[in-house]
């Protein structure tokens, strides 16, 4: 059903909605965490949802969890099942066809070494767990990938990493990539395989396996602090498995269409997002319409590289003339200015009286990009105005 996604935050719990993101409701605030950290819908069966709680990525600001939580019926009931003591997962990734095998990425406490790190396999729906993978208390499990087209052969990312309150450490000899043949019941080290790095330190690895052709595999060094992901598809990290394509989250400004084709042409679905730091990440988000599918690949391309849908807590987003302060017209050539407003915008910037009234001249907030108002009410960035961003965060759409 491409119509339901599921969005699980750092500190917000998990989102959901049935009608492509445009109307979205909270689904697990009665529970006791709201800090996830992985979240992940069965394939064979979307009503069975896995989230873990607790944050399984460095942020000066962390918030810890308290387990794993398990919904048979599509969110509207949660049962924990486990992981108390681990305090943070990083990934949770189940069978492609059997909703009762689950693979748990945890990262355990981030300020103390701990025996709670690892890779743990469930057979039975996450009644009993067993700690498959596991280097040292000082190492915590970060990615976990699965071969859709063979689901016993796997992927597994290892992070030697800590966060206290004055220092963090990332990286160090026990960070690094195994994989399994038998479905996650034992593993072999990769990390220095022909082809990979031969030296130097190893941070967190974030892995895939292609679903289109499952030799390929990808890694990346950087990370997402959010999960993003609807039955059938994969998280915000692009880390697939399940479904049949690979949809992610990019915040990127202005992404020229023949980049989203491209993605498009090797199975990834872009969906594009636009925010600041000014307005605590993504606002708007480019709402597709079925009857799109149906145009050629470069129109289509085209048109999901646009903006303008706000997000629930957004009020308004729009292009104005920055001086005179009226919208431009709907032509998709006269330029002006992004401009937001609503709960999420900020009060202001911290002992800059002056900057604060020019961001908030007329009552919106100036964002400094540039954009067009295309005859469809879609909005089309096309550059940045301000060089820099005063509150010292950086533009997340650049």
């Amino acid at each position: 059903d491409k119509r339901t996604w599921y969005v699980a935050a750092a500190y917000g719990g998990v989102w959901k909605t049935t009608d492509y993101g445009r109307v979205w409701l909270p689904i697990f605030d009665s529970q006791s965490s709201g800090s996830i950290g992985a979240i992940d819908v069965a394939l064979s069966n979307p009503n069975v949802i896995y989230v873990g709680s607790g944050e399984g990525l460095h942020r000066p600001d962390l918030a810890t969890g308290d387990g794993i939580y398990k919904s048979v019926d599509a969110g509207k009931t949660w049962t924990r099942i486990g992981f108390e003591k681990s305090e943070n997962i990083s990934k949770i990734r189940i069978h492609p066809t059997n909703p009762d095998i689950i693979f748990v990425a945890a990262f355990g406490k981030h300020s103390a070494p701990n025996e709670e790190r690892g890779v743990y396999k469930s057979i039975d729906g996450g009644k009993s767990w067993k700690k498959v993978l596991y280097r040292d208390d000082k190492t915590a499990a970060i990615d976990i990938s699965i071969d859709r087209n063979n689901p016993n052969v796997m992927y597994a990312a290892m992070w030697e990493a800590f966060r206290k309150e004055y220092t963090m450490s990332s990286g160090g000899p026990g960070s690094g990539l195994f994989k399994s043949t038998d479905g996650g019941d034992t593993w072999t080290e990769i990390t220095r395989n022909p082809g990979m790095p031969q030296s130097g330190p190893i941070g967190a690895i974030g892995l895939t396996v292609s679903p289109a052709k499952p030799s390929r595999e990808a890694l990346s060094r950087s990370a997402i602090t959010s999960s993003m992901v609807r039955p059938g598809a994969s998280s915000a990290r692009c880390s697939c498995s399940v479904g049949t394509a690979c949809s992610s989250k990019a915040t990127l400004s202005a992404p020229p269409a023949a980049i989203i084709e491209g993605a498009e042409q090797v199975g990834i679905d872009l969906t594009h997002v636009y925010g600041l730091t000014e307005v605590y990440g993504p606002v708007s988000v480019c709402a597709k319409h079925e009857a799109w599918e149906s145009l050629p690949i470069d129109r289509r391309a085209e048109r999901n590289g646009r903006q303008g849908v706000r997000t629930p807590l957004q009020e308004a987003m729009t292009v104005m003339d920055p001086e005179t302060m009226t919208p431009v017209p709907w032509d998709g050539e006269t330029m002006g200015e992004i401009m937001l407003r609503g709960n999420i915008t900020m009060k202001g910037y911290l002992k800059n009286e002056r900057a604060t009234q020019e961001a908030f001249a007329g009552g919106w907030f100036h964002s400094g990009d540039l954009a067009v108002l295309q005859p469809d009410g879609y909005v089309k960035v096309k550059d940045r105005s301000k060089d820099i961003i005063i509150s010292g965060g950086e533009n997340i759409s650049s």
